[in-house]
Protein backbone atom coordinates (compact mmCIF):
# COMPACT_ATOMS: atom_id res chain seq x y z
CA UNK A 1 0.00 0.00 0.00
CA UNK A 2 2.89 2.33 0.68
CA UNK A 3 4.24 1.93 -2.81
CA UNK A 4 0.78 2.44 -4.25
CA UNK A 5 0.26 5.76 -2.47
CA UNK A 6 3.72 6.95 -3.41
CA UNK A 7 3.14 6.20 -7.08
CA UNK A 8 -0.22 7.96 -7.00
CA UNK A 9 1.45 11.03 -5.49
CA UNK A 10 4.20 10.95 -8.11
CA UNK A 11 1.64 10.66 -10.89
CA UNK A 12 -0.38 13.59 -9.58
CA UNK A 13 2.62 15.85 -9.16
CA UNK A 14 3.96 15.02 -12.61
CA UNK A 15 0.60 15.78 -14.17
CA UNK A 16 0.50 19.20 -12.50
CA UNK A 17 4.12 19.99 -13.39
CA UNK A 18 3.65 19.07 -17.02
CA UNK A 19 0.54 21.20 -17.33
CA UNK A 20 2.16 24.28 -15.78
CA UNK A 21 5.38 23.87 -17.76
CA UNK A 22 3.44 23.71 -20.99
CA UNK A 23 1.63 26.91 -20.13
CA UNK A 24 4.85 28.80 -19.32
CA UNK A 25 6.89 27.50 -22.24
CA UNK A 26 4.16 27.89 -24.89
CA UNK A 27 4.83 24.35 -26.13
CA UNK A 28 1.22 23.26 -25.94
CA UNK A 29 -2.09 24.74 -24.88
CA UNK A 30 -4.44 23.54 -22.19
CA UNK A 31 -6.86 22.65 -24.94
CA UNK A 32 -4.35 20.23 -26.47
CA UNK A 33 -3.73 18.34 -23.25
CA UNK A 34 -6.10 15.56 -22.41
CA UNK A 35 -7.14 16.16 -18.84
CA UNK A 36 -8.94 13.32 -17.12
CA UNK A 37 -11.92 14.14 -14.95
CA UNK A 38 -11.60 13.96 -11.23
CA UNK A 39 -12.75 10.52 -10.04
CA UNK A 40 -12.15 8.54 -6.87
CA UNK A 41 -8.92 6.61 -6.71
CA UNK A 42 -10.69 3.23 -6.20
CA UNK A 43 -12.75 3.83 -9.33
CA UNK A 44 -9.63 4.47 -11.31
CA UNK A 45 -8.14 1.13 -10.28
CA UNK A 46 -11.36 -0.73 -10.97
CA UNK A 47 -11.80 0.75 -14.44
CA UNK A 48 -8.19 0.29 -15.48
CA UNK A 49 -7.43 -3.15 -13.99
CA UNK A 50 -10.20 -5.20 -15.53
CA UNK A 51 -9.41 -7.80 -12.94
CA UNK A 52 -6.33 -9.03 -14.82
CA UNK A 53 -3.37 -6.76 -13.93
CA UNK A 54 -1.91 -6.02 -10.56
CA UNK A 55 -2.21 -2.64 -8.93
CA UNK A 56 1.46 -1.85 -9.43
CA UNK A 57 1.26 -2.49 -13.17
CA UNK A 58 -1.89 -0.38 -13.51
CA UNK A 59 -0.27 2.60 -11.79
CA UNK A 60 2.90 2.21 -13.82
CA UNK A 61 0.94 2.12 -17.09
CA UNK A 62 -1.06 5.15 -16.05
CA UNK A 63 2.16 7.01 -15.30
CA UNK A 64 3.73 6.08 -18.63
CA UNK A 65 0.63 7.02 -20.64
CA UNK A 66 0.34 10.45 -19.12
CA UNK A 67 4.06 11.16 -19.39
CA UNK A 68 4.08 10.19 -23.07
CA UNK A 69 0.98 12.28 -23.82
CA UNK A 70 2.63 15.37 -22.37
CA UNK A 71 6.20 15.69 -23.63
CA UNK A 72 8.04 17.91 -21.17
CA UNK A 73 11.81 17.98 -20.68
CA UNK A 74 12.56 16.17 -17.43
CA UNK A 75 15.35 18.61 -16.58
CA UNK A 76 12.98 21.28 -15.27
CA UNK A 77 10.68 19.07 -13.21
CA UNK A 78 12.43 19.54 -9.89
CA UNK A 79 12.57 23.34 -10.12
CA UNK A 80 8.95 23.62 -11.22
CA UNK A 81 7.76 21.24 -8.48
CA UNK A 82 9.38 23.43 -5.85
CA UNK A 83 7.87 26.60 -7.35
CA UNK A 84 4.34 25.30 -7.97
CA UNK A 85 3.65 22.92 -5.09
CA UNK A 86 4.33 25.49 -2.40
CA UNK A 87 1.20 27.39 -3.38
CA UNK A 88 -1.39 24.63 -2.95
CA UNK A 89 -4.27 25.19 -0.55
CA UNK A 90 -3.64 22.71 2.25
CA UNK A 91 -7.20 22.92 3.57
CA UNK A 92 -8.89 21.82 0.32
CA UNK A 93 -6.46 19.82 -1.80
CA UNK A 94 -4.41 17.70 0.63
CA UNK A 95 -5.65 15.08 3.01
CA UNK A 96 -3.85 12.47 5.08
CA UNK A 97 -4.48 8.77 4.69
CA UNK A 98 -5.33 7.67 8.18
CA UNK A 99 -4.13 4.17 7.54
CA UNK A 100 -0.82 4.91 5.81
CA UNK A 101 0.00 8.44 7.09
CA UNK A 102 1.05 9.36 3.54
CA UNK A 103 -0.12 12.71 2.07
CA UNK A 104 -2.19 12.13 -1.04
CA UNK A 105 -3.33 14.89 -3.42
CA UNK A 106 -7.00 14.60 -4.25
CA UNK A 107 -8.85 16.22 -7.11
CA UNK A 108 -5.51 17.37 -8.51
CA UNK A 109 -6.78 18.74 -11.84
CA UNK A 110 -9.48 20.92 -10.30
CA UNK A 111 -7.35 22.65 -7.71
CA UNK A 112 -5.59 25.87 -8.62
CA UNK A 113 -2.58 27.47 -6.95
CA UNK A 114 -3.43 29.98 -4.30
CA UNK A 115 -1.57 31.71 -1.52
CA UNK A 116 -1.00 29.70 1.63
CA UNK A 117 -2.63 30.87 4.79
CA UNK A 118 0.35 29.97 6.95
CA UNK A 119 4.01 30.52 6.16
CA UNK A 120 7.33 30.74 7.91
CA UNK A 121 10.45 32.74 7.29
CA UNK A 122 12.13 29.84 5.53
CA UNK A 123 9.22 29.10 3.19
CA UNK A 124 9.37 30.48 -0.34
CA UNK A 125 6.90 33.15 -1.40
CA UNK A 126 3.64 31.65 -2.76
CA UNK A 127 2.64 31.97 -6.38
CA UNK A 128 0.00 34.66 -6.86
CA UNK A 129 -1.83 34.64 -10.19
CA UNK A 130 -1.89 38.01 -11.96
CA UNK A 131 -4.62 39.52 -14.09
CA UNK A 132 -2.15 40.44 -16.84
CA UNK A 133 -0.65 37.21 -18.14
CA UNK A 134 2.04 36.86 -20.76
CA UNK A 135 0.76 36.77 -24.33
CA UNK A 136 2.82 35.16 -27.09
CA UNK A 137 4.05 37.32 -29.95
CA UNK A 138 1.80 35.57 -32.48
CA UNK A 139 -1.39 36.42 -30.57
CA UNK A 140 -2.92 39.83 -29.99
CA UNK A 141 -3.51 40.87 -26.42
CA UNK A 142 -6.10 43.19 -24.94
CA UNK A 143 -3.38 45.59 -23.84
CA UNK A 144 -2.49 46.33 -27.46
CA UNK A 145 -5.69 48.29 -27.93
CA UNK A 146 -5.26 50.10 -24.59
CA UNK A 147 -1.69 51.42 -24.47
CA UNK A 148 -2.43 53.68 -21.50
CA UNK A 149 -2.73 50.69 -19.20
CA UNK A 150 0.74 49.36 -20.03
CA UNK A 151 3.23 50.07 -17.25
CA UNK A 152 6.93 50.63 -18.04
CA UNK A 153 9.32 48.40 -16.16
CA UNK A 154 12.92 49.75 -16.17
CA UNK A 155 15.72 47.36 -16.91
CA UNK A 156 18.39 46.44 -14.43
CA UNK A 157 20.85 48.88 -16.01
CA UNK A 158 18.34 51.73 -15.87
CA UNK A 159 17.44 50.96 -12.26
CA UNK A 160 21.13 51.17 -11.37
CA UNK A 161 21.49 54.54 -13.07
CA UNK A 162 18.42 55.93 -11.33
CA UNK A 163 19.40 54.64 -7.91
CA UNK A 164 22.88 56.21 -7.85
CA UNK A 165 23.90 58.05 -11.04
CA UNK A 166 27.30 59.14 -9.71
CA UNK A 167 28.25 55.63 -8.61
CA UNK A 168 27.16 54.24 -11.97
CA UNK A 169 29.22 56.87 -13.80
CA UNK A 170 32.33 56.09 -11.77
CA UNK A 171 31.98 52.38 -12.42
CA UNK A 172 31.56 52.97 -16.16
CA UNK A 173 34.64 55.18 -16.27
CA UNK A 174 36.64 52.55 -14.42
CA UNK A 175 35.41 49.76 -16.68
CA UNK A 176 36.22 51.65 -19.86
CA UNK A 177 39.61 52.66 -18.54
CA UNK A 178 40.51 49.10 -17.63
CA UNK A 179 39.27 47.83 -20.99
CA UNK A 180 41.53 50.26 -22.84
CA UNK A 181 38.74 52.36 -24.36
CA UNK A 182 39.10 56.12 -24.40
CA UNK A 183 36.58 57.79 -22.13
CA UNK A 184 37.21 61.43 -21.30
CA UNK A 185 34.59 63.23 -19.25
CA UNK A 186 36.14 65.58 -16.78
CA UNK A 187 35.82 69.20 -15.82
CA UNK A 188 37.99 71.51 -17.88
CA UNK A 189 41.08 72.89 -16.18
CA UNK A 190 40.77 76.65 -15.84
CA UNK A 191 43.44 79.27 -15.32
CA UNK A 192 43.13 81.17 -12.08
CA UNK A 193 41.95 84.77 -12.31
CA UNK A 194 43.99 87.25 -10.27
CA UNK A 195 41.10 89.65 -9.65
CA UNK A 196 38.80 86.88 -8.42
CA UNK A 197 41.47 85.31 -6.20
CA UNK A 198 42.36 88.64 -4.60
CA UNK A 199 38.71 89.43 -3.91
CA UNK A 200 38.03 86.01 -2.39
CA UNK A 201 41.16 86.12 -0.23
CA UNK A 202 40.66 89.65 1.09
CA UNK A 203 39.00 90.00 4.48
CA UNK A 204 37.62 93.48 3.83
CA UNK A 205 35.85 93.13 0.49
CA UNK A 206 34.13 96.52 0.37
CA UNK A 207 37.01 98.57 -1.15
CA UNK A 208 37.45 96.10 -4.03
CA UNK A 209 33.80 95.14 -4.51
CA UNK A 210 33.15 97.71 -7.25
CA UNK A 211 36.19 96.59 -9.22
CA UNK A 212 35.17 92.94 -8.81
CA UNK A 213 31.60 93.58 -9.97
CA UNK A 214 32.83 95.45 -13.06
CA UNK A 215 35.21 92.57 -13.74
CA UNK A 216 32.35 90.03 -13.64
CA UNK A 217 30.19 92.30 -15.80
CA UNK A 218 32.88 92.52 -18.48
CA UNK A 219 33.29 88.76 -18.33
CA UNK A 220 29.58 88.23 -18.94
CA UNK A 221 29.49 90.75 -21.79
CA UNK A 222 32.46 89.19 -23.58
CA UNK A 223 31.01 85.68 -23.33
CA UNK A 224 27.62 86.84 -24.59
CA UNK A 225 29.19 88.67 -27.53
CA UNK A 226 31.25 85.62 -28.46
CA UNK A 227 28.18 83.39 -28.36
CA UNK A 228 26.21 85.82 -30.52
CA UNK A 229 28.97 86.00 -33.12
CA UNK A 230 29.31 82.21 -33.13
CA UNK A 231 25.58 81.84 -33.68
CA UNK A 232 25.66 84.38 -36.48
CA UNK A 233 28.58 82.61 -38.18
CA UNK A 234 26.85 79.22 -37.96
CA UNK A 235 23.60 80.59 -39.36
CA UNK A 236 25.50 82.30 -42.19
CA UNK A 237 27.52 79.07 -42.75
CA UNK A 238 30.67 81.12 -43.11
CA UNK A 239 29.76 82.56 -46.48
CA UNK A 240 30.03 86.25 -45.59
CA UNK A 241 30.80 86.31 -41.85
CA UNK A 242 33.41 84.35 -39.92
CA UNK A 243 33.95 84.19 -36.16
CA UNK A 244 37.29 82.77 -35.03
CA UNK A 245 39.31 82.46 -31.84
CA UNK A 246 43.09 82.20 -31.76
CA UNK A 247 45.83 81.64 -29.23
CA UNK A 248 49.45 80.52 -29.00
CA UNK A 249 49.89 77.14 -27.35
CA UNK A 250 52.45 76.46 -24.65
CA UNK A 251 55.91 75.53 -25.85
CA UNK A 252 56.22 72.04 -27.35
CA UNK A 253 59.67 70.58 -26.58
CA UNK A 254 62.05 68.58 -28.76
CA UNK A 255 62.83 65.90 -27.78
CA UNK A 256 59.57 64.85 -26.14
CA UNK A 257 60.19 61.48 -24.49
CA UNK A 258 59.89 59.77 -21.14
CA UNK A 259 63.63 59.44 -20.49
CA UNK A 260 64.81 61.12 -17.28
CA UNK A 261 67.87 62.59 -19.03
CA UNK A 262 65.59 64.68 -21.22
CA UNK A 263 64.20 66.48 -18.18
CA UNK A 264 67.59 67.88 -17.12
CA UNK A 265 68.71 69.01 -20.58
CA UNK A 266 67.74 71.99 -22.72
CA UNK A 267 65.09 71.50 -25.37
CA UNK A 268 64.46 72.88 -28.81
CA UNK A 269 61.28 74.97 -28.57
CA UNK A 270 58.40 74.45 -31.00
CA UNK A 271 55.57 77.01 -31.27
CA UNK A 272 52.00 76.26 -32.33
CA UNK A 273 49.62 79.10 -33.19
CA UNK A 274 46.04 77.80 -33.37
CA UNK A 275 42.93 79.27 -35.00
CA UNK A 276 39.46 77.80 -34.46
CA UNK A 277 36.79 78.65 -37.04
CA UNK A 278 33.40 78.63 -35.29
CA UNK A 279 31.39 78.52 -38.53
CA UNK A 280 32.61 75.08 -39.66
CA UNK A 281 34.58 73.82 -36.61
CA UNK A 282 37.84 73.78 -38.54
CA UNK A 283 41.13 73.98 -36.67
CA UNK A 284 44.12 75.62 -38.35
CA UNK A 285 47.60 75.37 -36.84
CA UNK A 286 50.82 77.20 -37.75
CA UNK A 287 53.87 75.37 -36.40
CA UNK A 288 57.55 76.41 -36.37
CA UNK A 289 60.60 75.91 -34.16
CA UNK A 290 62.82 78.57 -32.66
CA UNK A 291 65.36 78.41 -35.49
CA UNK A 292 62.70 79.72 -37.92
CA UNK A 293 61.17 82.45 -35.76
CA UNK A 294 60.34 83.69 -32.28
CA UNK A 295 56.90 84.06 -30.70
CA UNK A 296 56.42 87.80 -31.00
CA UNK A 297 53.81 90.03 -32.56
CA UNK A 298 55.32 89.79 -36.06
CA UNK A 299 54.85 86.01 -36.09
CA UNK A 300 51.29 86.26 -34.74
CA UNK A 301 50.35 88.98 -37.23
CA UNK A 302 51.85 86.97 -40.10
CA UNK A 303 49.80 83.89 -39.20
CA UNK A 304 46.61 85.96 -39.01
CA UNK A 305 47.36 87.56 -42.38
CA UNK A 306 47.95 84.15 -44.00
CA UNK A 307 44.66 82.89 -42.56
CA UNK A 308 42.78 85.89 -43.98
CA UNK A 309 44.41 85.24 -47.35
CA UNK A 310 43.10 81.66 -47.33
CA UNK A 311 39.44 82.66 -46.83
CA UNK A 312 36.96 82.38 -49.72
CA UNK A 313 36.26 85.49 -51.77
CA UNK A 314 32.71 85.65 -50.40
CA UNK A 315 33.85 86.46 -46.84
CA UNK A 316 33.51 90.17 -46.08
CA UNK A 317 33.53 90.37 -42.29
CA UNK A 318 35.80 88.56 -39.81
CA UNK A 319 35.45 88.79 -36.01
CA UNK A 320 38.27 87.42 -33.86
CA UNK A 321 38.39 86.61 -30.14
CA UNK A 322 41.59 86.27 -28.15
CA UNK A 323 43.11 86.90 -24.75
CA UNK A 324 44.53 90.23 -23.65
CA UNK A 325 48.22 89.49 -24.15
CA UNK A 326 49.70 92.84 -25.12
CA UNK A 327 52.95 91.47 -26.46
CA UNK A 328 51.25 89.18 -29.00
CA UNK A 329 47.72 90.36 -29.79
CA UNK A 330 46.90 93.86 -28.57
CA UNK A 331 49.61 96.05 -30.08
CA UNK A 332 50.36 98.33 -33.03
CA UNK A 333 52.14 95.62 -35.05
CA UNK A 334 49.12 93.30 -35.25
CA UNK A 335 46.93 96.35 -35.86
CA UNK A 336 49.15 97.36 -38.78
CA UNK A 337 48.83 93.83 -40.21
CA UNK A 338 45.03 94.06 -39.98
CA UNK A 339 45.03 97.49 -41.63
CA UNK A 340 47.16 96.08 -44.43
CA UNK A 341 44.81 93.07 -44.80
CA UNK A 342 41.59 95.07 -44.98
CA UNK A 343 43.11 97.43 -47.56
CA UNK A 344 44.95 94.87 -49.68
CA UNK A 345 42.52 91.92 -49.72
CA UNK A 346 39.69 92.82 -52.07
CA UNK A 347 36.96 90.73 -50.45
CA UNK A 348 37.42 91.91 -46.84
CA UNK A 349 35.49 94.97 -45.71
CA UNK A 350 35.59 94.74 -41.90
CA UNK A 351 37.90 93.11 -39.34
CA UNK A 352 37.17 93.13 -35.61
CA UNK A 353 39.67 92.17 -32.92
CA UNK A 354 37.77 91.52 -29.68
CA UNK A 355 39.57 90.72 -26.44
CA UNK A 356 38.07 88.59 -23.69
CA UNK A 357 38.22 89.48 -20.03
CA UNK A 358 41.52 88.54 -18.44
CA UNK A 359 41.28 85.22 -16.61
CA UNK A 360 37.94 84.28 -18.21
CA UNK A 361 38.67 83.87 -21.90
CA UNK A 362 37.19 80.35 -22.44
CA UNK A 363 38.42 80.26 -26.03
CA UNK A 364 37.69 77.39 -28.39
CA UNK A 365 41.36 77.48 -29.39
CA UNK A 366 42.21 76.38 -25.85
CA UNK A 367 40.19 73.21 -26.42
CA UNK A 368 42.45 72.50 -29.38
CA UNK A 369 45.44 72.74 -27.06
CA UNK A 370 43.85 70.28 -24.65
CA UNK A 371 43.15 67.85 -27.49
CA UNK A 372 46.77 68.01 -28.64
CA UNK A 373 48.06 67.49 -25.11
CA UNK A 374 45.92 64.37 -24.70
CA UNK A 375 47.13 63.01 -28.03
CA UNK A 376 50.81 63.41 -27.13
CA UNK A 377 50.62 61.18 -24.06
CA UNK A 378 52.99 58.22 -24.19
CA UNK A 379 54.43 59.46 -27.49
CA UNK A 380 58.05 60.14 -28.42
CA UNK A 381 58.75 63.08 -30.71
CA UNK A 382 62.14 64.19 -32.01
CA UNK A 383 61.49 66.60 -34.91
CA UNK A 384 59.20 69.46 -35.87
CA UNK A 385 57.74 67.34 -38.64
CA UNK A 386 56.63 64.71 -36.12
CA UNK A 387 54.90 67.41 -34.07
CA UNK A 388 53.01 68.46 -37.20
CA UNK A 389 51.87 64.89 -37.84
CA UNK A 390 50.73 64.40 -34.25
CA UNK A 391 48.81 67.70 -34.20
CA UNK A 392 47.04 66.83 -37.44
CA UNK A 393 46.04 63.37 -36.18
CA UNK A 394 45.01 64.50 -32.68
CA UNK A 395 41.44 65.09 -33.90
CA UNK A 396 39.47 62.92 -36.32
CA UNK A 397 35.92 64.31 -36.14
CA UNK A 398 34.63 66.30 -37.87
CA UNK A 399 37.97 66.75 -39.66
CA UNK A 400 41.64 66.57 -38.68
CA UNK A 401 43.42 69.81 -37.91
CA UNK A 402 45.02 71.56 -40.86
CA UNK A 403 48.71 72.13 -40.05
CA UNK A 404 51.06 74.61 -41.76
CA UNK A 405 54.77 74.06 -41.17
CA UNK A 406 56.17 77.60 -41.18
CA UNK A 407 59.71 78.47 -42.35
CA UNK A 408 61.85 81.51 -41.58
CA UNK A 409 61.15 82.92 -45.04
CA UNK A 410 57.37 82.97 -44.40
CA UNK A 411 57.35 85.55 -41.61
CA UNK A 412 56.78 89.23 -42.42
CA UNK A 413 58.54 92.22 -40.94
CA UNK A 414 55.66 94.11 -39.32
CA UNK A 415 58.00 96.51 -37.59
CA UNK A 416 59.08 97.78 -41.00
CA UNK A 417 55.39 98.06 -41.95
CA UNK A 418 54.68 100.22 -38.89
CA UNK A 419 57.62 102.48 -39.67
CA UNK A 420 56.43 102.80 -43.26
CA UNK A 421 52.72 103.56 -42.89
CA UNK A 422 51.89 104.19 -39.20
CA UNK A 423 52.80 107.58 -37.82
CA UNK A 424 50.44 107.89 -34.87
CA UNK A 425 49.27 105.33 -32.32
CA UNK A 426 49.17 107.34 -29.08
CA UNK A 427 46.59 110.11 -29.72
CA UNK A 428 43.01 109.73 -30.91
CA UNK A 429 41.11 112.22 -33.03
CA UNK A 430 39.87 114.00 -29.89
CA UNK A 431 43.41 114.66 -28.74
CA UNK A 432 43.18 112.14 -25.90
CA UNK A 433 45.95 109.71 -25.08
CA UNK A 434 45.28 106.11 -26.06
CA UNK A 435 45.60 103.47 -23.33
CA UNK A 436 46.31 100.28 -25.27
CA UNK A 437 46.22 98.12 -22.17
CA UNK A 438 42.53 98.97 -21.62
CA UNK A 439 41.33 98.39 -25.19
CA UNK A 440 38.68 95.65 -25.57
CA UNK A 441 37.75 96.10 -29.24
CA UNK A 442 39.81 97.08 -32.29
CA UNK A 443 37.97 97.71 -35.56
CA UNK A 444 39.28 98.10 -39.13
CA UNK A 445 37.17 99.05 -42.17
CA UNK A 446 37.97 99.39 -45.85
CA UNK A 447 36.06 102.66 -46.09
CA UNK A 448 38.45 104.18 -43.51
CA UNK A 449 41.87 102.99 -44.71
CA UNK A 450 43.96 104.92 -42.14
CA UNK A 451 41.62 104.73 -39.13
CA UNK A 452 41.86 102.34 -36.17
CA UNK A 453 38.61 102.21 -34.19
CA UNK A 454 38.74 101.10 -30.56
CA UNK A 455 36.59 100.69 -27.46
CA UNK A 456 37.48 100.40 -23.81
CA UNK A 457 34.26 98.46 -23.15
CA UNK A 458 32.53 95.95 -25.40
CA UNK A 459 29.13 97.38 -24.51
CA UNK A 460 30.11 100.99 -25.28
CA UNK A 461 27.88 102.88 -27.70
CA UNK A 462 30.58 104.44 -29.88
CA UNK A 463 34.16 103.93 -31.08
CA UNK A 464 37.14 106.16 -30.56
CA UNK A 465 39.25 106.68 -33.69
CA UNK A 466 42.99 106.89 -34.29
CA UNK A 467 44.28 108.36 -37.54
CA UNK A 468 47.53 106.46 -38.01
CA UNK A 469 48.65 108.72 -40.87
CA UNK A 470 48.46 111.92 -38.79
CA UNK A 471 51.74 113.15 -37.39
CA UNK A 472 52.06 116.53 -35.68
CA UNK A 473 55.74 116.14 -34.90
CA UNK A 474 56.94 116.05 -38.49
CA UNK A 475 55.41 117.07 -41.76
CA UNK A 476 55.23 114.84 -44.80
CA UNK A 477 52.82 113.50 -47.30
CA UNK A 478 50.68 110.46 -46.60
CA UNK A 479 51.66 107.22 -48.28
CA UNK A 480 49.01 105.15 -50.00
CA UNK A 481 48.54 101.47 -49.28
CA UNK A 482 49.18 100.62 -52.92
CA UNK A 483 52.82 101.59 -52.56
CA UNK A 484 53.34 99.52 -49.40
CA UNK A 485 55.22 96.25 -49.85
CA UNK A 486 55.79 93.70 -47.10
CA UNK A 487 59.30 92.40 -46.52
CA UNK A 488 60.62 89.23 -44.94
CA UNK A 489 61.67 89.42 -41.33
CA UNK A 490 64.42 86.80 -41.44
CA UNK A 491 67.01 86.20 -44.13
CA UNK A 492 68.42 83.02 -42.55
CA UNK A 493 67.59 80.62 -39.76
CA UNK A 494 68.01 81.85 -36.20
CA UNK A 495 70.83 80.29 -34.15
CA UNK A 496 70.19 78.57 -30.85
CA UNK A 497 72.46 78.94 -27.84
CA UNK A 498 75.67 76.99 -27.60
CA UNK A 499 74.53 75.26 -24.39
CA UNK A 500 71.29 74.09 -25.99
CA UNK A 501 73.14 72.69 -28.98
CA UNK A 502 75.60 70.83 -26.72
CA UNK A 503 72.72 69.35 -24.67
CA UNK A 504 71.00 68.08 -27.80
CA UNK A 505 74.27 66.56 -29.04
CA UNK A 506 74.75 64.91 -25.64
CA UNK A 507 71.33 63.26 -25.88
CA UNK A 508 72.14 62.17 -29.42
CA UNK A 509 75.52 60.67 -28.48
CA UNK A 510 73.95 58.73 -25.60
CA UNK A 511 71.20 57.53 -27.98
CA UNK A 512 68.44 59.12 -25.93
CA UNK A 513 67.64 60.69 -29.27
CA UNK A 514 67.83 57.91 -31.88
CA UNK A 515 70.67 58.12 -34.36
CA UNK A 516 68.13 58.35 -37.17
CA UNK A 517 67.65 62.01 -36.19
CA UNK A 518 71.35 62.88 -36.28
CA UNK A 519 70.99 65.02 -39.40
CA UNK A 520 68.23 67.11 -37.84
CA UNK A 521 70.25 67.78 -34.66
CA UNK A 522 73.56 68.39 -36.39
CA UNK A 523 72.04 70.87 -38.86
CA UNK A 524 70.62 73.13 -36.15
CA UNK A 525 72.43 76.49 -36.29
CA UNK A 526 73.99 77.73 -33.06
CA UNK A 527 75.96 80.71 -31.80
CA UNK A 528 79.11 78.59 -31.65
CA UNK A 529 78.93 78.08 -35.41
CA UNK A 530 78.70 81.84 -35.95
CA UNK A 531 81.66 82.50 -33.67
CA UNK A 532 83.75 80.06 -35.68
CA UNK A 533 82.81 81.86 -38.85
CA UNK A 534 83.74 85.20 -37.32
CA UNK A 535 87.11 83.83 -36.20
CA UNK A 536 87.79 82.75 -39.74
CA UNK A 537 86.63 86.12 -41.07
CA UNK A 538 88.51 88.43 -38.67
CA UNK A 539 92.09 87.41 -39.66
CA UNK A 540 91.30 88.14 -43.28
CA UNK A 541 90.26 91.67 -42.30
CA UNK A 542 93.50 92.14 -40.42
CA UNK A 543 95.46 91.01 -43.42
CA UNK A 544 93.58 93.45 -45.64
CA UNK A 545 94.26 96.31 -43.25
CA UNK A 546 97.94 95.43 -43.10
CA UNK A 547 98.17 95.34 -46.87
CA UNK A 548 96.34 98.65 -47.07
CA UNK A 549 98.72 100.34 -44.62
CA UNK A 550 101.71 98.81 -46.35
CA UNK A 551 100.65 100.21 -49.73
CA UNK A 552 100.09 103.62 -48.17
CA UNK A 553 103.65 103.59 -46.82
CA UNK A 554 104.96 102.64 -50.22
CA UNK A 555 103.10 105.55 -51.80
CA UNK A 556 104.52 107.95 -49.23
CA UNK A 557 108.04 106.72 -49.85
CA UNK A 558 107.63 107.15 -53.58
Amino acid sequence: MASRSALILQLALKEQVCTKSIQDREVLRYSEVEVLPSVPIDAVFESRSGGNNTEFEIIQNELNLRTAAIAVPPTTETDVIQDRCCGLNTEEAIFTDSQLDVPVIENIMNCSPSPTTMSTDNDPEPFVPSDSSYTPSNQASESDSEPDEVTYQPSKKQRKRKADPQLWKRSVVKTLRLSGEKYVNRAAKKDQCTVCNVFKASQNKEPSRVNFENHKRREKESLEMKENDKKRAVENKGREFRAISFDLQAILPIPFAGDSQVYYKSHLNVYNFTIYDCSNKDGICYVWNETHGSKGSSEIGTCLYKYLQSLPQTVEHVATFSDTCGGQNRNKFVSAAMLYSVNKLTNLKTIDLKFMESGHSYLEADSMHATIERARRHKKIYTTREWCLLISASRLRPRPYHVNNMQYCDFLDLQQLVECIVNNTWLNNNGEKVSWIRIKWLGFEKRSPNIIQYKYDLSADFFYEIDVSANKRRSGRKRSWDSVQLKRKYATRLPISEKKKSDLLYLLNHETIPLDYADFINNLPSTSDLSKLMLCYIPSLKMINKLHTFTEKLEIVD
